[in-house]
């Protein structure tokens, strides 16, 4: 199942999870999409995920190289509509967060103890934008 947005893009649930386009998660939660799919979907994507080649939403939502603070509603909206925070989709959190502070809002939306989270941003640092001309910049909280 996809949406279209009104520039033409089209989205599945789980590209629209990953990239953090609240309107099309819940389009297509509207037109009946399952919440914690597992089946393949005509994507195209080829998904690296703690879940295996077919993750569901929430892992999509876990493993965006950059998380925006939509991805928290996308959260709450998935929840809502019955899928499930598994394990899976916390080690995809934590192989993937950068700490920044959208990281931890959506940490916070998967059920993880917020202080937690900027105490480690203390310790280690948070990676603002790890893919930016492939180098890794760190950012020191003050």
């Amino acid at each position: 199942m996809k949406w279209t947005d009104a520039t033409g893009h089209s989205f599945t649930l789980r590209d629209a999870c990953y990239v953090g386009n609240v309107e099309a998660v819940r389009a297509l939660l509207e037109m009946g999409a399952d919440p914690d799919m597992t089946d393949p979907d005509d994507d195209g994507w080829e998904w690296i995920s703690a879940a295996g080649k077919t993750p569901t939403p929430l892992h999509c939502v876990a493993i965006a190289w950059t998380h925006v603070p939509e991805h928290v509603e996308i959260i709450r909206l998935l929840i809502e509509r019955g899928a499930v925070v598994a394990d899976t989709v916390l080690q995809d959190y934590w192989i993937e967060t950068t700490l920044t502070d959208a990281a931890i809002e959506v940490g916070r939306a998967f059920g993880i103890d917020g202080e937690h989270l900027r105490n480690l941003r203390v310790q280690h640092g948070a990676v603002e934008d790890r893919y930016d001309g492939g180098k890794v910049l760190f950012v020191e909280d003050e």
